[in-house]
């Protein structure tokens, strides 16, 4: 799980640099490519544990998904902080 999280950060990082152009320079287009992607990421497979796991609840799929959108809005911002393009 740690290597899955650490190339998910990298290909994170390096799609960000491939369209920081689209975005907002700073912070602010950083939270928004960040909700984006949490949103394009966590949303469709959120929505998938609930049919396969027996006594997965629906409504902690909700929060899990939230709880990553929020992570990739901070990651978003972060990224924007350290890329001074």
């Amino acid at each position: 799980m740690i290597l899955g999280d650490m190339v998910a950060g990298f290909v994170f990082a390096w799609f960000y640099l491939a369209v920081a152009g689209s975005f907002a320079p700073g912070v602010p287009g950083g939270h928004d490519h960040g909700f984006l992607h949490g949103r394009a990421d966590d949303l469709p497979g959120g929505d998938l544990h609930v049919p396969h796991v027996r006594g997965f609840p629906y409504y902690l799929s909700w929060i899990w998904i939230f709880y990553a959108i929020v992570l990739y809005v901070c990651a978003g911002a972060i990224a924007a902080a350290i890329n001074k393009r």
